[in-house]
């Protein structure tokens, strides 16, 4: 849903990107290491070694996920210090640039969203959104509206700003040399199998995994006319939901999963248990009589529904420990 922004089903034209030849090299090289490291891995590499890659990739997707996405873009629970320095370094495991930056971008994402100054514009198509947009520049006119988002929350933020200003650093250190050390060290892999796969390969697949962050709204998200999973033909393969309309009415649900699912995901648990330990607080949901009393509130006094559905958070009844009894809270089915 295109909250007074342009529909998401019309074909607006965009400004010219230019390509970053740079970024377009580099990630063509990683496609063709990533196959080859799947191929070491089928054929040569120790079973420890996949596995110790497919744990960081685990890491990895719960550092965007739970720490760029949910905690610091959309504020959706609060995290302690420690928290904090755990999701910076699982989200610099991704090597998709400073947490600051993605989130600038991610906030620009939602405030234009389906505008030709929406960077990731799923308008474009699941390819553009998937891989074209992170291989090229920005507009000029993106730069300047991505300047003016409000970054003070995390200006003030000590662990984000020391990522940003020491990312290359933790860049080689957490991205390369420390996977490489563990499996030539504990297990005496073979460097080659070792440099392929835990970080070459690796950083491929993950980061397809933060890129569908984006683009799996163009395949989960129902379009205009579809009202109903039935009315697409796409229902023999995946099932459509309106997870995509909700996420951009109420980003700051921390259960809305990222691939379109609610409360069930593994990241969605992981904050559960964050905050079972005092690692996490205030997680912010709304169940579904707020929706309700949202969706009234709205059609009396006619404000925005995106502000009914945030005073509606504001003075929810739903306990602040929810969390130890989340499947009241949303349908597991």
């Amino acid at each position: 849903m295109c909250d007074n922004k342009a529909d998401c089903d019309e074909k607006v034209e965009e400004p010219t990107r230019e390509d970053d030849w740079p970024k377009f090299l580099f990630f063509n090289y990683i496609q063709i290491l990533t196959i080859y490291g799947l191929y070491l891995g089928v054929t040569k590499a120790s079973f420890l070694t996949s596995l110790f890659c497919g744990f960081l990739i685990g890491l990895g997707v719960i550092g965007v996920t739970a720490g760029a996405h949910r905690l610091w873009a959309h504020r959706s629970y609060t995290a302690t210090n420690s928290l904090k320095i755990f999701l910076m370094l699982c989200h610099t495991l991704v090597g998709q640039g400073s947490i600051y930056e993605w989130v600038k971008y991610h906030r620009l994402h939602h405030e234009q969203f389906c505008t030709h100054n929406d960077p990731y514009n799923p308008t474009k198509g699941f390819i553009y959104t998937h891989v074209y947009c992170f291989i090229r520049k920005p507009t000029p006119e993106q730069e300047e509206l991505a300047n003016k988002i409000d970054m003070s929350d995390l200006e003030q933020d000590s662990v984000v700003m020391f990522q940003k200003r020491y990312y290359w650093i933790l860049y080689a250190l957490i991205m390369v040399i420390l996977p490489l050390y563990v499996p030539l060290k504990f297990w005496h892999e073979t460097f080659i199998c070792t440099a392929f796969i835990v970080v070459w390969m690796r950083h491929g697949l993950i980061l397809h995994l933060s890129w569908l962050i984006y683009s799996a709204s163009t395949v989960l998200g129902l379009k205009k006319g579809e009202r109903y999973p039935l009315d697409t033909n796409a229902i023999f393969l995946i099932k459509k939901k309106f997870w995509l309309q909700y996420h951009y009415l109420v980003p700051w649900d921390y259960q809305t999963g990222e691939f379109g699912n609610y409360g069930v995901d593994y990241v969605s648990k992981f904050i559960r248990v964050c905050a079972a330990l005092d690692y996490a607080s205030d997680l912010r949901m709304i169940d579904s009589s707020g929706v309700k009393n949202a969706l009234e509130a709205c059609f009396k006094t006619k404000k925005n529904i995106k502000d009914c559905l945030l005073e509606e958070n504001l003075s929810s009844s739903v306990p602040k420990d929810h969390y130890l009894r989340p499947s009241k809270f949303y349908n597991a089915s």
